[in-house]
């Protein structure tokens, strides 16, 4: 569990501070006071500038026990954040007008925290590369843990496709059956698994991607306003420079969430570079709340594109069975892709006509057979291109109308 009794300060922590009794002790005695207390309490962002601004009036001293609390809080980006511009409060708790962290301070503690600052524990989903040697790396890599713990016990939102499966019909969609957030681990460039028994390395580098567990409550919030959405992307627009647009909508994703056509517009923004677009939909994907995330997968991106984003996102996340047209290319060893083909088997099956097209196994062409409706192999490499019945009618009327002329 959390290292955090809570997300607030207890009332007999605020009565503390009220009385000033931090102040009456030396400045070493402070500094380890308010450690001890950082990594039991959260504490907000008036919180911090009160108990540090009234008891410590050196500007190193100031900046090191900031740091000491960013570092210690279960969201250090969001409390840095807060921390950029907030003033100290007077004895009648109203601001002094005096900052608690000059912008030479604040920019020193972000870079001091380094990979700390980047991790965005509302919205973590993504590509990580963490050296297991450096501090900052590690609790990183502490903070997905947890956050993926905190994920097991999620209500899911929805049985995931037509998969049979137990963990399907729970709505597990990770790669390995583990209900973990992490997907594609490697240490040194091996492959790992990153579970309940897995101890953090002294030292390599372990590189994953990381896609957040989403509950049913989470998945009725509302989304942002449109006309606010329109005014953000008015304002992205101007961002010429495209690494800045992408922080700037992360930010976004990070207060808000969207509707698959807001996730529509904001994606956009990266059009004419790949890299940028998908980084764009991995960071907002998770944020959107109208059960339609894979459309966005599907209807802004080419089938190479997509198949990344499948191997990312995971294709039980990604699968968009409205219209699934697509070309897919599936290990049958792994969990969740041999999840995603018997889905697309049993959808074959509820369609009407040959949905399956240019079945490969291994490199060898096959006709999909019958017995594949109960039980799918679990090993090979899985090619074949997938017709919807839309498409099929559209086709035909087509045809149709081609005969006329």
């Amino acid at each position: 569990g959390s290292r955090k009794f809570g997300h607030d300060v207890p009332v007999g922590v605020k009565q503390t501070t009220k009385r000033s009794d931090i102040g009456t002790i030396d400045a070493t005695q402070r500094i380890h006071t308010l450690r001890i207390m950082s990594s039991m309490f959260e504490f907000s962002a008036s919180q911090v500038a009160e108990l540090v601004g009234r008891s410590f009036e050196g500007a190193k001293e100031r900046v090191q026990v900031v740091e000491e609390i960013v570092r210690n809080s279960l969201d250090p980006r969001g409390l840095l954040l807060s921390l950029e511009d907030i003033c100290i409060p007077t004895v009648t708790g109203k601001p002094s007008g005096r900052r608690l962290l000059s912008p030479m301070e604040w920019t020193t503690i972000s870079k001091n925290i380094g990979s700390l600052f980047y991790l965005d524990v509302k919205n973590p989903t993504g590509k990580f590369a963490l050296d297991m040697g450096k501090s900052n790396d590690r609790d990183v890599m502490k903070t997905l843990i947890r956050i993926s713990n905190e994920g097991k016990v999620k209500q899911r939102v929805f049985q995931l496709g037509h998969c049979p499966c137990k963990l399907c019909a729970i709505g597990d969609s990770s790669q390995k059956g583990n209900n973990e957030a992490f997907r594609n681990e490697k240490l040194d460039g091996m492959d790992i698994t990153i579970d309940g028994d897995w101890s953090l390395p002294s030292a390599g580098t372990v590189s994953f991607d990381f896609v957040q567990h989403i509950d049913a409550a989470e998945s009725r919030s509302a989304p942002i306003p449109d006309g606010q959405a329109r005014s953000i992307l008015s304002g992205l627009e101007g961002v010429a420079e495209l690494d800045r647009r992408l922080r700037a909508l992360k930010d976004v994703a990070r207060r808000w969430r969207f509707t698959s056509h807001q996730a529509f517009q904001f994606v956009r923004l990266f059009d004419g570079n790949d890299c940028y677009r998908e980084e764009a939909a991995v960071s907002i994907f998770r944020r959107i709340v109208d059960g339609r995330a894979q459309a966005v997968v599907y209807e802004l991106f080419e089938t190479s594109k997509r198949s990344s984003l499948f191997r990312r996102l995971g294709p039980l996340n990604c699968l968009f069975f409205e219209k699934a047209d697509a070309s897919y290319n599936f290990d049958l060893s792994i969990r969740d892709e041999h999840c995603a083909t018997h889905s697309l088997v049993l959808l074959a099956v509820k369609e009407k006509g040959e949905n399956w097209d240019e079945e490969k196994l291994d490199g060898i062409e096959f006709d999909l057979p019958s017995t594949w409706i109960k039980s799918v192999p679990y090993k090979g490499k899985l090619e074949f291109n997938y017709v919807s019945e839309y498409t099929l009618k559209q086709e035909n009327r087509l045809g149709v109308a081609d005969g006329k002329l």
